[in-house]
């Protein structure tokens, strides 16, 4: 429950990005490409884009999200009352109310739980912001203070008689009127912070959010406040437009991606909409998705999930340019043909997906040879150091009578090898790493490696199609589709489908339910392993009734998108 509750908590992240992320950072784990410096520590207070939050919750009612939530078919048969019971009771709402009735209490006040009950029910705007840790960590909610005006007033009177209610700070508007903020402290640093804006009771996370010391800060947040309607602002940074629905919810891919928009960045935003029909889901692309049938018609059946993705010219020609550059890089950019297809098998690991692209050349072998051994390949193991000889000693200096000692040295990456195929070329390098899928005594080379297992990393280019994966068994199947030898994944699609993504819950669960348990070793993580298999195997194993899914969305369409789901039967 706790990690499905995290889920809710990220604004209803949908599986398919999830998996997407967690497989590119896998694989930016083991250290083939660009190594980056670890991040330095985070600050106190990380400046926000006020007018672009991370995720936006629309809503007639606060209250009713977690029950409508569960009328989701998936969620259903996944979540359980308990969900519902955890919104409805959990520990920030139960200190709220007893601080709210306390006060209502000591001050003889005829409100305290209608005060909440308002706050929860009528329709609302929630904007979030994620933290320094990655989380939505910030919000600011802003309702109807119609119904709260007497309320506002006296609470607005009792300030200066309350302990844990108190006029924080005023905030200078850029017409030069004073914004009183006012500070309910509900537990054990744990504090939220409203005022009385322009008709709306807004309502905020952090004194940092609205009340920096920073003077830029300071400006920053007036110029936020000088809009008229503060919703207006976060629904125009969705481009949510026409009558909102019961509920709506919007998630920026920016947000989603942990930091790797760069691998889809037609796409800007999710969105869920409840209303009479029930749940709806919606992209927002600001490209248009180019046609994926031929690629699926190279890709091996048996997936777990798999995306078609758009190649995006500038970060393409960025990371080419740099391993290939000159007209041989331009040569190889000029033909690649969007999309590519990036897929993950039960059979393989979630951080050795495999990756098709088509290309409109057949003679790109000697770029493609260059850049295989240039992008892949690290040093190996240590070389023993030279022992010192008469020369060395002779050179030392009177002071420094014995030689440095010499500098540890490495074996190079090993030898790139190459075969060839139908019109094409295949190219493989062993590349050891302790997250490898070969023991090293299975390889020739496995005295100079420096970890017990290794990978054969696989570049084919085979009948105009780019094959790349760090298992080489799957290239070689993919060479084998191309060959008619082994089933494509378009065979099992209905006729006229062009998917931009595939999801097979059968084979995802398992796939899934394998790193999990790989990743926490009981003897290392008894607690997490513990709570893993208590709370979120026993949900894998329920997915598997699901049947598979094909996500289309418009040819050729822009802007919010509708997602369409076709089910499939599962290979």
């Amino acid at each position: 429950m706790t990690y499905l509750r995290r889920i809710f908590k990220r604004g209803l992240v949908g599986i398919l990005l999830i998996l997407l992320l967690a497989g590119a950072f896998a694989w930016y784990r083991l250290h083939r490409f660009t190594i980056l410096p670890p991040p330095g520590p985070a600050p106190a207070y990380l400046p926000l884009n006020l007018a672009r939050p991370d995720a936006l919750i629309v809503t007639q009612s606060l209250s009713q999200l977690p029950r409508d939530v569960l009328k989701v078919p998936l969620l259903k048969e996944l979540l359980n009352e308990d969900f519902v019971f955890y919104y409805e009771h959990s520990l920030e709402r139960i200190r709220l109310t007893g601080t709210v009735r306390r006060i209502a209490y000591e001050h003889d006040l005829n409100f305290g739980d209608e005060l909440l009950a308002y706050a929860f029910a009528t329709p609302a705007h929630l904007a979030l912001w994620k933290g320094p840790d990655g989380s939505l960590q910030h919000y600011l909610l802003l309702i109807d203070r119609s119904g709260l005006v007497k309320a506002l007033e006296t609470l607005g009177k009792i300030v200066a008689d309350d302990k844990q209610l108190k006029l924080r700070d005023a905030i200078t508007l850029a017409d030069g009127e004073k914004l009183p903020v006012y500070e309910l402290e509900y537990g054990y640093q744990r504090s939220l912070f409203f005022a009385d804006y322009h008709g709306s009771l807004l309502v905020f996370s952090g004194a940092g959010l609205l009340l920096p010391a920073n003077p830029e800060q300071i400006a920053t947040v007036a110029q936020f406040l000088a809009q008229p309607r503060l919703e207006a602002l976060f629904t125009k940074r969705f481009k949510l437009d026409g009558p909102a629905p019961t509920h709506q919810l919007a998630v920026a891919a920016e947000y989603l991606s942990f930091g790797y928009q760069r691998f889809f960045p037609a796409l800007e935003a999710l969105r869920f909409d409840f209303g009479p029909t029930g749940w709806s889901s919606a992209a927002w692309l600001t490209a248009a998705l180019p046609p994926a049938e031929e690629v699926w018609k190279a890709v091996p059946t048996g997936a777990a999930m798999c995306i078609a993705a758009p190649v995006h010219p500038a970060t393409v020609t960025t990371l080419i340019g740099q391993l290939l550059p000159g007209e041989p890089g331009t040569q190889l950019l000029a033909a690649l043909e969007s999309p590519a297809a990036l897929c993950w098998y039960r059979r393989s690991r979630l951080y050795t997906p495999l990756m098709l692209i088509k290309t409109r050349r057949s003679d790109l072998t000697p770029q493609l040879r260059t850049l295989f051994a240039q992008a892949t390949g690290s040093p190996e193991a240590a070389i023993p150091a030279p022992a010192p000889t008469a020369t060395d000693a002779a050179a030392a200096t009177p002071v420094a009578r014995s030689p440095a000692p010499p500098r540890k040295t490495y074996h190079p990456p090993f030898a790139v090898t190459e075969q060839p195929c139908s019109s094409g070329m295949i190219w493989r390098r062993e590349v050891s790493s302790r997250y490898g899928l070969h023991p090293a005594k299975a390889s020739p080379n496995a005295e100079a490696m420096r970890s017990a297992k290794f990978f054969a990393v696989s570049l084919a280019y085979c009948e105009q199609t780019l094959i790349f994966s760090p298992d080489d068994a799957l290239v070689q199947q993919a060479i084998a589709v191309l060959a008619k030898q082994y089933p494509a994944l378009a065979d099992a699609l209905p006729s006229g489908l062009d998917p931009v993504a595939l999801i097979f819950p059968r084979s995802l669960a398992e796939l899934l339910g394998t790193e999990l348990q790989d990743s926490l070793p009981e003897a290392q993580e008894p607690v997490f392993r513990a709570s893993v298999a208590r709370y979120l195997l026993p949900q894998l194993e329920k997915s598997k009734q699901f049947p598979a899914h094909a996500l289309d969305l418009s040819s050729g369409a822009t802007g919010w998108v509708p997602i369409r789901w076709s089910a499939l039967v599962e290979p």
